[in-house]
Parts: C-alpha cells; sequence; structure tokens
C-alpha cells in the first residue's frame, strides 16, 4: 500500500530516498559597523555620541535575532589607518546596549586616546542564542525597575572594568590541615564551596590571618610582636603538606599586653617564631 501511495519500488531500489539530505552552506554572520567623523576627535567626551549610537545598532541587530554577546571590540583609526583595539566583555551576555556603553566608557576613560581619531569601529563576533538561558515568566516585569535584579552584576561588570579581572574574586573554603590552605580564591563564574571545614569546629582558629605569617621578635628571652606576647593555650600540632613544601608548626593561642588575643606558632623547621592570626 505504502508502495503505491510513494510511487516506490516495492524492491526498494530508490536509494536516493532514503539518503540523508545535503546540509546547506551559511556563512558566519556577525555584526560590524563603523563611523566616520567630519573632523579629527581629540577627546574621549567627542567619542560618546558616536558610541552610543552604534551600541543602539547592535542592540537592534541582537534583539531581531534573539540573540545576545559578552565581548565587543572597539578599533580607532587615523587619517593615516594607524589602529588601536579596546575589548569590552562582561560576566554575563548581554542584548541592551546601556551597560556595554558604561563598560566601553570606563574602557576609554582610564587611557588617553593616541592619536587623532578619524574612525570608529565596532565589531561583535560571537553571539549566543537567547533561547539558551532560563526566564522566569513575569506579568509584573513592565512595572518593576528592570535594572533591580542585575544591580550586582552592572556593578561588578564595572569593577572589573576598573580594577581589572584579577581584583574581583571570591572565597571559597577548602578542607585542608593547613591554616592558610582552607580558603583560596575563585573567580565569580565559578561555584564556591561556602561549607565550613571540620577542623574550624574542632579547634581554635582566628577569623583573620596575616598573609604571609610575620616572624615574631625574641627580646629578653620574651615574645615580641608590636607589644610583648604571652602563649596561654597549647600546643596543637600541625602537620601537612609534605608532597609541596612540608609543613610541622606547634601553634598557640597568645595574649598581647593590650589583651590582644593571637595565634601564633613554633616552626620546627627554622626553629623560629611567628604570628599567623588575630582572633576578633
Amino acid at each position: 500500500m505504502l508502495c503505491d501511495i510513494f510511487d516506490i519500488d516495492q524492491h526498494f531500489q530508490q536509494n536516493s530516498l532514503f539518503q540523508k539530505p545535503r546540509e546547506s552552506y551559511t556563512s558566519k554572520e556577525w555584526f560590524e559597523e563603523e563611523i566616520q567623523f567630519e573632523y579629527p576627535v581629540t577627546l574621549v567626551e567627542h567619542l560618546k555620541p558616536a558610541i552610543e549610537s552604534l551600541l543602539q545598532q547592535l542592540s537592534d541587530y541582537l534583539r531581531k535575532r534573539q540573540q545576545e554577546c559578552q565581548h565587543i571590540e572597539w578599533t580607532i583609526l587615523d587619517i593615516y589607518r594607524h589602529k588601536e583595539f579596546f575589548t569590552v566583555g562582561s560576566d554575563t551576555p548581554q542584548s541592551h546596549w546601556q551597560l556595554l556603553y558604561d563598560l566601553t566608557l570606563i574602557q576609554f576613560e582610564n587611557t588617553e586616546l593616541p592619536f587623532e581619531v578619524d574612525v570608529i569601529k565596532l565589531c561583535c563576533r560571537y553571539s549566543l542564542s537567547l533561547q539558551n538561558r532560563i526566564q522566569v515568566l513575569d506579568f509584573e516585569q513592565a512595572r518593576r525597575r528592570r535594572t533591580s535584579v542585575s544591580d550586582f552584576a552592572v556593578t561588578i561588570a564595572k569593577l572589573k572594568a576598573r580594577l581589572g579581572d584579577d581584583a574581583v574574586y571570591k572565597l571559597s573554603y577548602c578542607d585542608d590541615r593547613v591554616p592558610e590552605l582552607t580558603n583560596t580564591t575563585l573567580t565569580l563564574a565559578e561555584k564556591s564551596n561556602q561549607r565550613l571545614p571540620d577542623i574550624f569546629k574542632k579547634s581554635l582558629r582566628p577569623s583573620w590571618l596575616l598573609t604571609p605569617p610575620e616572624k615574631l621578635e625574641e627580646r629578653n628571652q620574651r615574645l615580641f610582636w608590636r607589644g610583648y606576647i604571652f602563649p596561654i593555650v597549647g600546643p596543637e600540632r600541625i602537620i601537612g603538606n609534605w608532597w609541596d613544601q612540608p609543613v610541622a608548626r606547634d601553634y598557640y593561642l597568645a595574649k598581647r599586653h593590650d589583651n590582644t588575643h593571637l595565634w601564633i606558632y613554633f616552626n620546627l623547621y627554622d626553629k623560629s617564631w611567628y604570628v599567623h592570626g588575630v582572633f576578633s
């Protein structure tokens, strides 16, 4: 019956009907626009209208394609075709132009223009589909302040643009016996461990560790660090990290003459005393 309907040979000799169709070639598409000035521009202030116009064009481009982006590249040129590149990035994908505008101005204001600008160009080579993101269905969103949810992301993006990526990070606990290895720094995109290691629950640990530990002086057979120090509780021996830099220390809770409580240790390798932490 099927053979009669679809006019197929009963012996299935028409192999072309069962072959995978050829994929059509689709060229890579990206956004690239430029503005040429009527006169050479020497101040960043005079670049702002062109920057805003190009970013609005990018926003329209992304919105029509239901896309967003995280990185854009600016190029400025002079009449001799000398080039200078500026890269702007955001941790969270953007489809609106306002945050990218603020981040761009931070980049431009952090440096002087290297020459008189004749052309400014905006390029966005990589974009993401909006359909890959989970969004909350909220019919009241139009009545709310749209930036309220993303205030933190906006603040972080501006801080990283001004200070650099390495200057903005978060802390994470690590399960390790060596005190300075019980926490580490992570990028904001990484997931941190907020569970307090068991060693913090079983032993004395200060709220502030010195990095690196500071060596104690010995005056008249007494320990001195911004004042005389008296060990009152201890020792707690900590041994570990034998595969890298071996650690062998005897830790003590100590009190200074001004009643400040310190965490000090005696290094069993170099036979010296150090202050490692301050109790709040």
